[in-house]
């Protein structure tokens, strides 16, 4: 068996060499191909092919060069022909007298082992290279590396002709060269090591006598030597279409590059009667994991189809075989096992020989080109837009509108663009239906590396103010341009999954009239509203107020409009009031706030009064009257003093009472004090003869203002007459105060002395002489009502001779009223818009591209502003609203969007005589209708019968 020695390429450009020119052919024009060597690198080891047997081993040639005689030198690795036997001391041919030799053997045996397509690739067969070729600088153009061992070099000369077995030889090297000495040779296991008296294999090798010396010393060694050159053949380049492993086999991707010299390497020679494949090349990019799908046509589907790899240096780096393929269709290669980077691949017919045999391959298919790259993936990151309270992503009411972003998806790496995405359930429910991806095409494709995940604007589960409070998951897939993978998963990146929580925002509420109310029962008898203010104001916020504690059958209270009725008839006591936030269809699952509440007490006391009883010398009992010469009227001097009546006990049941005094600065009153405590009034300076009027004060502990009792001081004159207000002229009711509304009419006041036969007329004037709410006639009495509040309306009779002037006070309010506030049909404000119950029926307009129309309001009073706006919470995306009430159309109404648009109108009187009005009116934007005209065309009738 010859002996098969891995030797290094130390000429490894060479091989290199020969590769880049197969490539650039077969890239640029498809030509025929040349012997490619697979390298790692030019520090590798080469491979070698098989070419043949001997003796029924292999015969294993390695190429060595391009270009030589037309086409490749190959020549054997390890296997080398004995040439002769040479004296060392003057290289002189001792003798060539055999005429069989191994070159015979090796010759023949490969010749006749060779298959058709093998023998169709050899230019120039078996042959022991002339010196002229093979010495340095030779024809064939290298070095003694490719013909020699060169662990020892002799020069001399050859000269002779012989014959092997018939077939002439002539080696003429006449320079001082002579072959070089290699390692011992063996055949079958058979030392061909030349010794005396040796007689060869069954005669053929004859015995040699001569002595080989060593530098010229015979002495050393007597040992003869066999000199030995390595057999050379040339291949036809053009036949040869590649080399691969005799193991490749199977559909199974092989990295060619790892092949080194102790790969043997199988040809695959081009046979032109093999149906030649068609490719059709893309150009495409695929993401590593992929599967390329390449499109192909062949001819003869009865072969194999083999798939050859090419990196970007122009190498083969990757060989792949199918079998049992159609004769049309897409193969498909994984892209798993390939590294990243830019490819082109070509396909061949191949038949397999199932032996070491040189195998038969078609011309080389067009060339398939892609590149693979990182496979995409993608990442979710969250980013709230702002608003929300601190330590909260997302909230209700704050952050979460129809069409704000709640986080981002990114790329890296890219993969092959676009990705085409999709939003998907996490978990199972629905709610990823409320979020989209922003930028996406018609496709839900997209390039960019960084989108925008939002709300959607007609999102399902958006409330009044935004986004519902809940837990909200989604995941998004991406798939690339090639549809790959056909299963997006978490474990490659190709999906993410998220959850976000949309929290519920904080409410706050607060009665507007923040401490406790207090009312006599006179004046609780007038219903009156405890309303309160919730933060954030929604729409779908409701309040809800009730009684929580104490007197609770004192009062009833509305739930929906805070609205007190007192039920007590004179009756006092204390109820504990709520008012409660929470969503409004709370009833129906709505569930975007806690429910939040406030509290307050409602007071009932009974009237407070209060009576003035004169010091022991006044000479009237009921009224403070003294001489001129008493001691009340000088300085320090007691008047009398004043003591609560009525009122409420302390305890809000039954008990004490406790009154606190005091005395106003109107009047005469700077000239008297009187004691908190014990209601004693003294004077603080002496007295002339007069009569003095004070106002002086009593309070207890619940009542809601003090009562004040006007008190006249009589000096040296008689008690003035008892001057009382009435109701009106005819009647015989007392009153002490008046309440009218701002728009009444015709109203007066009237006091009088019953019975008095003191002609003196009665007149009013104004106590501090204010003219802002009303004006007087002082004589009559009529009012004239100029705006809101309380005034003290005074009346006065003067006394007859020696007698004190008689005076009255009465508390007159006049009360802001409601604005008669409505909606009108059009401009002439004459009609009020349709109404159901209390409610306003929704006013429907159609759609048109950038259409507006108004809407008009009528009942304000003169000097009112009248604005008007979108409710708050109302959907942004149908219309907007300017402040004149000037409607501009955006969009139809979405279905869940139908009743929800409303526009609000508010009235504001500046002097406070009206109480402001806001009054709502849904509108609904229905969706507008095509016109589709025909487009005349005059049609030309012939003469002849027929009709058009």
């Amino acid at each position: 068996m010859w002996k098969k020695i891995a030797i290094m390429l130390l000429a490894m450009t060479a091989v290199i060499s020969v590769g880049s020119a197969f490539y650039s052919k077969q890239m640029n024009a498809n030509s025929k191909s040349t012997v490619t060597l697979v390298t790692r690198d030019t520090s590798a080891q080469g491979s070698k092919y098989i070419f043949g047997n001997f003796e029924g081993q292999e015969i294993v040639m390695e190429a060595i060069k391009d270009n030589v005689s037309g086409g490749i030198l190959a020549m054997t690795q390890g296997e080398q022909i004995r040439l002769g036997i040479c004296n060392i001391a003057d290289c002189a041919i001792a003798s060539l007298p055999y005429e069989d030799s191994t070159l015979y053997y090796v010759e023949n045996a490969i010749t006749g082992s060779l298959n058709t397509s093998a023998q169709s690739a050899v230019i120039r067969g078996i042959f022991i290279p002339d010196k002229n070729e093979v010495k340095d600088g030779g024809s064939f153009g290298l070095t003694a590396t490719y013909r020699k061992d060169t662990t020892l070099t002799n020069y001399g000369t050859i000269n002779s002709s012989f014959q092997w077995n018939g077939i002439p030889m002539t080696l003429k090297w006449t320079e001082d060269f002579c072959v070089v000495k290699q390692s011992p040779f063996v055949i079958n296991n058979r030392g061909y090591r030349m010794v005396d008296g040796y007689t060869g294999i069954n005669g053929k090798f004859p015995t040699y006598k001569s002595d080989i010396c060593l530098n010229g010393d015979c002495t050393v060694n007597k040992t003869q030597y066999a000199y030995v050159i390595r057999p050379a053949m040339i291949l036809d380049k053009s036949k040869v279409a590649f080399a691969l492993s005799v193991d490749v086999s199977g559909d199974t991707l092989t990295e060619l590059a790892k092949a080194d010299s102790a790969t043997t390497l199988k040809l695959r020679i081009l046979d032109q009667s093999i149906p030649k494949i068609s490719v059709e090349n893309e150009n495409k990019s695929f993401a590593k994991g992929d599967t390329i799908k390449v499109p192909y046509s062949n001819a003869d589907p009865s072969k194999h189809i083999s798939v050859l790899f090419f990196n970007a240096s122009g190498q083969i780096s990757y060989y792949q075989n199918f079998s049992g393929q159609p004769s049309k269709g897409e193969l498909e290669i994984s892209t798993e096992n390939l590294p990243i980077g830019q490819y082109s691949l070509k396909l061949v017919n191949e038949e397999f020989t199932g032996n070491s045999q040189p195998s038969a391959v078609s011309q080389f298919s067009e060339v398939y080109q892609f590149t693979i790259v990182d496979a995409h993936k993608i990442s979710y990151t969250k980013q709230p837009e702002s608003g929300a309270s601190a330590g909260k992503d997302y909230e209700y009411t704050k952050n979460v509108s129809g069409g704000q972003k709640v986080g981002y998806i990114s790329v890296s790496p890219q993969g092959v663009m676009p990705l085409t995405y999709t939003i998907e359930t996490n978990g199972g429910d629905n709610s990823y239906l409320n979020f989209e991806i922003d930028g996406l095409d018609s496709d839900n494709a997209s390039s960019a590396t960084s989108l925008n995940v939002k709300i959607k604007a007609n999102a399902p589960d958006l409330g009044e103010g935004g986004l519902k409070a809940g837990t909200y998951k989604f995941c998004i897939s991406a798939k690339d341009d090639n549809g790959y993978p056909e299963t997006p998963s978490t474990s490659n990146q190709t999906k993410v999954c998220t959850t976000l929580k949309v929290e519920k925002p904080q409410l706050k509420i607060e009665f507007d009239e923040k401490g406790d109310t207090k009312k006599t029962a006179a004046e609780a008898a007038t219903n009156w509203n405890e309303t309160a203010t919730v933060t954030p104001n929604n729409s779908d916020v409701k309040i809800k107020y009730s009684k929580v504690g104490g007197d609770i059958g004192l009062i009833d209270i509305d739930p929906d409009t805070g609205e007190i009725t007192y039920k007590g008839n004179g009756a006092y006591g204390k109820v504990k009031i709520r008012a409660i936030a929470d969503d409004k269809d709370k009833d129906n699952g709505a569930d975007n706030y806690d429910e939040v509440y406030t509290e307050k007490e409602i007071i009932i006391c009974q009237e407070l009064d209060g009576a003035i009883t004169p010091h022991a010398n006044s000479s009237d009992a009921s009224v403070p009257t003294f001489s001129a010469t008493d001691v009340n009227v000088k300085s320090g001097g007691v008047i009398g003093t004043i003591k609560g009546t009525q009122g409420t006990p302390d305890n809000l049941s039954s008990g004490t009472i406790t009154y606190t005094y005091g005395l106003k600065g109107d009047g005469d009153g700077s000239f008297f004090s009187v004691n908190a405590t014990t209601g004693e009034i003294k004077t603080t300076a002496n007295l002339p003869v007069g009569s003095y009027h004070i106002t002086v004060t009593v309070i207890d502990k619940w009542s809601p203002q003090p009562k004040e009792i006007p008190v006249t001081i009589n000096v040296g004159v008689a008690k003035a007459e008892e001057l009382k207000f009435y109701e009106n002229s005819s009647s015989n009711t007392v009153i002490n105060q008046k309440t009218v509304n701002f728009t009444d009419t015709n109203v007066s006041v009237y006091a009088t002395v019953k019975g008095s036969t003191n002609s003196n007329p009665v007149t009013y004037k104004i106590k501090d002489g204010s003219t802002n709410v009303i004006t007087i006639n002082p004589n009559s009495g009529v009012v004239t009502i100029k705006g809101t509040g309380t005034v003290i309306i005074v009346a006065e009779k003067k006394g007859v001779n020696g007698q004190a002037d008689a005076q009255a006070e009465l508390s007159f309010t006049v009360k802001p009223v409601s604005q008669a506030f409505i909606y009108t049909t059009d401009s002439t404000l004459s009609t009020e818009r349709p109404k159901t119950g209390e409610k306003y029926n929704t006013l429907k307009e159609a759609y048109a591209p950038n259409k507006t129309f108004n809407v008009y309001t009528t009942g304000n009073p003169t000097g009112s502003t009248v604005t008007y706006k979108l409710k708050d919470g109302s959907p942004t995306d149908v219309i907007s609203v300017d402040a004149d009430g000037t409607i501009h159309i955006l969009n139809a109404s979405l279905p869940t969007q139908i009743g929800k648009v409303i526009v609000e109108a508010t009235s504001h009187d500046p002097s406070g005589n009206y109480d402001d009005k806001t009054i709502e009116l849904p509108i609904d934007i229905e969706k507008g209708e095509r016109t589709v005209a025909f487009k005349e065309n005059p049609i030309n009738v012939v003469s002849g019968s027929g009709s058009v």
